[in-house]
């Protein structure tokens, strides 16, 4: 709530409808584009990191593991350094 109400304030004040000067962030993250990396295989995904965090390009994210063939085990690497935001799981039966 706290971060919504700094948002809002810094708004009226760029705006100049209360006085004062728009503070900066302590952090912004300036997002240029997108990579999606998508499975080649199907199985048991294993995230190894968590969602929000930042990753490096050749970092492996996680890892998708057959129940049936558990040794053709396969990493997902990450293809570029960024904010890892979701991974998306289909079920297929």
């Amino acid at each position: 709530m706290q971060i919504a109400i700094h948002g809002i304030l810094n708004v009226l004040r760029s705006l100049h409808v209360i006085p004062g000067n728009p503070s900066r962030p302590k952090f912004r993250l300036l997002a240029s584009g997108s990579t999606w990396v998508r499975a080649d295989e199907g199985g048991l995904l294993d995230l190894f990191v968590s969602r929000g965090s930042f990753v490096q390009e050749g970092e492996v994210i996680g890892r998708i593991v057959d129940p049936q063939r558990p040794s053709d085990s396969a990493d997902i690497i990450a293809p570029a350094r960024g904010k890892f935001f979701s991974a998306q799981q289909t079920t297929r039966l």
